[in-house]
């Protein structure tokens, strides 16, 4: 077998899920010879509610990651809904905004 990158063996029928692919293939290249600082820690991939020191933590370690935008591309373009993703929390409402948290309730 050949080594075929997984938007050349997809049957896509979906331009959302050309996108995707696309996307993936150009994180997995840049991760042939980076290793991230997310890699191998289970808070990025987590389904669990982090707390705002957690969160704090992850995002500053993405500012400084050389892949940050390939990896925001791939889980915007794949909808991701769950982890941290190129300095953002995924969730099953989508994609969350960078920055200070807030727990809802009346304004002070």
């Amino acid at each position: 077998m050949t080594d075929t990158t997984r938007t050349e063996t997809a049957e896509i029928e979906n331009p959302y899920v050309e996108v995707a692919l696309t996307a993936w293939d150009a994180l997995d290249a840049a991760l042939q010879d980076y290793e991230p600082p997310c890699r191998d820690d289970p808070m990025f991939t987590t389904a669990e509610r982090l707390s705002p020191e957690d969160h704090a933590f992850c995002e500053s370690l993405c500012a400084g990651c050389r892949v940050l935008d390939l990896c925001d591309a791939y889980a915007t373009a794949a909808d991701v809904r769950m982890g941290f993703w190129g300095g953002h929390r995924h969730t099953q409402k989508g994609k969350q905004p960078a920055g200070r948290r807030t727990l809802p309730g009346p304004p002070r």
